[in-house]
Order: structure tokens, then C-alpha cells, then sequence
């Protein structure tokens, strides 16, 4: 690819380089990123729960599981979106 490393990356994040407004666009990933991270934190407190994985049924431990890595992923595409944001 011939695109520069920045503005390669930019692309693989989703980043509309033709934003119209650059610190709103940085505000709505970073609000993005607090709401995957959340979600990331509430799931990880449901596995991190003895009581909720022994006695859950495993559809809804595997669902749990699922959300972790999911909301793993996408905090961290978000995170890169935001770093080349800035």
C-alpha cells in the first residue's frame, strides 16, 4: 500500500478524515470508547462472580464470555481510532 502509516491506520479505524469538526469526532469515539468500556467491566464483573458461573446456565456464562471479547475488541479499535485522532 502506498498510503502513509498514519493515514493508513486511519483507515482501518473508521477515522473520516474530512471530519468537519476534528474535537467533536474525538468526543464521540472517546464517548464510544467510555460506553465499550462499560460494557466491558459490567461483563467482566458478571465472570469475575463465583456465584453467577456456577449457578448461570452456560448459554448465559458463554454469552458473558462472548461480550468480553467483543467489547474487548472494540475498546481497543476505538482506542487506536482515538490515538490517530489526536
Amino acid at each position: 500500500d502506498h498510503r502513509q502509516p498514519a493515514l493508513h491506520l486511519a483507515a482501518e479505524v473508521g477515522v473520516d478524515e474530512g471530519a468537519a469538526d476534528p474535537e467533536a469526532e474525538r468526543r464521540r469515539v472517546a464517548e464510544e470508547l467510555e460506553t465499550a468500556e462499560a460494557e466491558l467491566q459490567r461483563a467482566r464483573g458478571k465472570l469475575d462472580n463465583e456465584r453467577f458461573v456456577t449457578r448461570a446456565p452456560a448459554d448465559l456464562v458463554d454469552a458473558e464470555r462472548r461480550k468480553v471479547e467483543r467489547y474487548g475488541a472494540e475498546a481497543a479499535a476505538l482506542r487506536a481510532q482515538l490515538d490517530a485522532l489526536a
